[in-house]
């Protein structure tokens, strides 16, 4: 994993379905892993920060057990914030989650599991959660970007609210 992350040059990179179990430790020479520990079978979420950056953990009020978040601060760049998400098809999504989780000054971006489907997404179907964050999205000035190679259905998404660079969503199937 951390020959794929320098070869591509990814210095913070949210983990969805880890697989691994609470007394797991992952370690990786030039990262550091803040995670947090989530109640089903997928595993911990995680995010791992490349060694020198500076961060600090940021309580998550909504989405608990299954967010985990950092607040980034890099050289030249306004502070913000990461989180890492996985919503299971039977939790409920809401406006107001949304909010709490995209909510004040910092820019946000917020990536993983939606567990949302849509046609737009390579999806057959369109579920109550996708139209909500297409329509949270729509309404907030916040973006949606989706992997439009992705089959049968893509359901992790990232949300993006004032990030000056652009988010690029990849599989490696290496970690598969």
């Amino acid at each position: 994993m951390d020959q794929i992350l320098e070869k591509h040059g990814i210095e913070v990179c949210p983990l969805i379905e880890t697989h691994l179990r609470s007394g797991d430790i992952l370690r990786l020479a030039n990262y550091v892993c803040h995670r947090n520990y989530r109640l089903t079978e997928g595993g911990v979420i995680a995010i791992l920060i490349s060694r020198g950056i500076y961060y600090h953990a940021v309580p998550v009020k909504v989405l608990v057990p299954g967010a985990t978040a950092i607040q980034v601060f890099l050289a030249k760049q306004k502070p913000f914030k990461i989180l890492a998400v996985y919503l299971s098809p039977s939790r409920s999504l809401t406006a107001s989650d949304l909010s709490a989780c995209c909510g004040g000054t910092l820019p946000v971006l917020m990536a993983g599991d939606q567990n949302g489907k849509n046609v737009e997404w390579n999806s057959g179907l369109i579920t109550n959660r996708s139209r909500l964050l297409r329509y949270y999205g729509s309404n907030t000035h916040i973006t949606v970007p989706f992997k439009l190679s992705a089959k049968p259905d893509v359901l992790d998404v990232a949300i993006t609210k004032e990030i000056a660079s652009p988010v690029y969503l990849f599989t490696f199937s290496a970690l598969s």
